[in-house]
């Protein structure tokens, strides 16, 4: 459960952030689902974040040519690789 100034500080950030205001179209949701909407809008960055990062980690332009340079390969095999 979240504290009442971590829930303050994601509400400011969020409406700085997407420029809602006091419009908020929380109409069509519940209360509870409103008041969960800037977590759940911090929770989607991360996610998306983090994908990212896992992608790029796992792509075969960054692995490739680290592990043909770690088993010692000369850099010609090694350089069409790190474009």
């Amino acid at each position: 459960m979240p504290r009442p100034a971590e829930t303050d500080v994601k509400e400011r950030l969020y409406r700085f952030l997407t420029d809602e205001g006091e419009e908020r179209s929380c109409d069509a949701i519940s209360e509870e689902a409103c008041v969960e909407s800037p977590g759940n809008f911090f929770a989607s960055i991360l996610s998306g974040a983090f994908s990212k990062v896992a992608e790029q980690i796992a792509s075969p332009g960054t692995t490739l040519p680290y592990l043909l340079a770690s088993i010692g390969r000369p850099p010609p095999s090694v350089g069409p690789w790190c474009r």
